[in-house]
């Protein structure tokens, strides 16, 4: 009886140590490559191949980082288990996430606040959007590139020197200075001379001042110019209202 007890207890300390490997990852950065592809070990074989790819590469990348770096990524992860998030999408498009924001070398004010955009992406957004939201930041991060649809149209940032993250009440990617193109093959709006910042989780670009004219419908000089304004780049249609019209040819003729 006595030896049955003891076995027992001895299984069962065994099942919440396994059981806590899965619920967390040790702040040692020493262990993470090794818990991580513990934790990958366990995708569903459907994704087999995208656990085995980014396990491979992941070494590479976390040696290459700086330690401050690494507690904060391993943060985000601990945070992203409370979530019951999966090995395959959200890890693995978190690291390829984190990866394009490391080397787009930002400065560490930006880099925080990457990190605190991330940080309420995981907390307090749904988890089947949360693989969408990373896309987006990639997009934006490798391309400039805001939304795309279905034909080739897409809203674009060019011209574009440097942008930054930023966190106050939400998320945002913040460009100093850009032309904003909505763009296909045939045709395209510009909105030049700007400047603003982009919600992620929301596709919104909210600007400050701009100019847009009529050079490809064959009127040069004709063009409005306007202050503050705001595009769903979910949606090809731009209402930007209180526009200034400016056209010499028009004014020149009234005098």
């Amino acid at each position: 009886m006595n030896k049955w007890i003891l076995l027992t207890g001895i299984l069962f300390c065994f099942s919440v140590g396994r059981g806590q490997n899965t619920r967390v990852f040790s702040s040692n950065s020493d262990l993470t490559v090794k818990e991580l592809t513990a934790f990958f070990e366990t995708a569903s074989k459907a994704h087999k191949e995208v656990a085995d790819k980014t396990i491979k590469e992941f070494p590479a990348f976390w040696n290459a980082i700086a330690d401050k770096e690494q507690l904060e990524f391993i943060e985000l992860c601990n945070t992203m288990l409370k979530r019951k998030m999966n090995p395959v999408p959200h890890f693995s498009d978190f690291i390829k996430t984190y990866k394009l924001m490391v080397e787009s070398n930002q400065s560490s004010r930006s880099h925080n606040a990457f990190v605190a955009c991330i940080k309420y992406h995981i907390e307090k957004g749904t988890v089947t959007q949360y693989t969408a939201v990373l896309e987006t930041y990639r997009n934006v991060i490798g391309e400039q590139l805001f939304n795309t649809f279905t034909g080739g149209t897409r809203w674009v940032a060019r011209d574009v020197s440097s942008f930054y993250f930023d966190f106050d009440s939400v998320p945002k990617i913040v460009f100093p200075n850009l032309t904003i193109v909505a763009e296909n093959k045939k045709d395209s709006i510009v909105i030049k001379n700007t400047s603003g910042y982009f919600l992620p989780d929301k596709s919104i670009f909210v600007g400050r001042k701009g100019t847009l004219d009529w050079s490809k419908a064959g009127e040069p000089t004709a063009f409005v110019t306007f202050e503050n304004y705001s595009i769903p780049t979910r949606s090809l249609r731009v209402e930007i209202p209180n526009v200034l019209y400016h056209n010499p040819l028009i004014f020149q003729n009234l005098n």
